[in-house]
C-alpha cells in the first residue's frame, strides 16, 4: 500500500510527463493542400514536355520515329510525393505531341511472356526482335530545401529536375528545372 508522504511525489511526476508530452508536440500542418500539389505536378509535367518537344522540334528529322524511356523519378524529399501521377502525366503530355515512351521497367514482364509463349502454352507470337530501344531516356530528379521563415513557419523549397539524354552517348541535350513552394506551419 502507498504511503500519504508519496502522494505528492507521484501527482508531481505524474504532472510532469503530462506537460512534457503535450508540450513537445511538433506535428507539422502543411499549409498547401493535396489538390495544390497534384496541380504543381500536372503543372511540372506539361513544361517538361513542352522543353522536350521543343528540343525535338529543333533536332529531330522524324518525331514520331523517336523513341524516349522515362526512367523511374527519384524522390529525394521526405515527403511522399506522387511520382507515379508525374510519371503518368508526363507520358501522356508527350503522347498529346507525338512523342512516344518506351517502359523500360516493364521489359521484365515482356520477356517472361516471350518465355512463356515459345514454351508453347499460349497462341500469340510476340518477338524479341520487334520490343523498341528508346533512343533518349528522360530522368527526372526531385529535391528540396527546408528552413525556417518564422517562428512556426517552415518554407519547403521543391526543385523538380528534368534531364533528357542519348542514349548512345550519355550527353545531356536538354533540361529544365520547375519549383514548387509549400509553407508548413506548426501546431504547438
Amino acid at each position: 500500500m502507498m504511503k500519504l508522504n508519496n502522494v505528492p511525489k507521484a501527482v508531481f511526476f505524474i504532472g510532469l510527463i503530462f506537460i512534457f508530452m503535450t508540450s513537445c508536440k511538433t506535428s507539422p500542418a502543411i499549409k498547401s493542400t493535396e489538390n495544390s500539389t497534384t496541380t504543381d505536378i500536372l503543372r511540372i509535367s506539361k513544361s517538361f514536355a513542352e522543353t522536350i518537344d521543343a528540343f525535338f522540334e529543333k533536332t529531330a528529322s522524324d518525331k514520331k520515329n523517336t523513341l524516349v524511356a522515362l526512367l523511374m523519378t527519384k524522390n529525394d524529399t521526405v515527403d511522399d510525393i506522387p511520382v507515379d501521377l508525374l510519371d503518368s502525366a508526363l507520358v501522356k503530355e508527350l503522347l498529346a505531341r507525338d512523342i512516344f515512351t518506351v517502359r523500360t521497367e516493364d521489359r521484365g514482364l515482356a520477356l517472361n511472356e516471350l518465355q512463356f509463349q515459345l514454351a508453347g502454352f499460349a497462341e500469340g507470337n510476340l518477338e524479341t526482335a520487334q520490343m523498341k530501344t528508346p533512343d533518349y531516356f528522360i530522368k527526372v530528379k526531385i529535391d528540396e530545401n527546408r528552413y525556417r521563415a518564422k517562428k512556426k513557419t517552415r518554407n519547403i523549397e521543391r526543385a523538380f529536375f528534368m534531364e533528357l539524354r542519348s542514349v548512345q552517348t550519355q550527353i545531356v541535350l536538354t533540361t529544365a528545372i520547375e519549383i514548387q513552394n509549400l509553407q508548413q506551419k506548426f501546431k504547438r
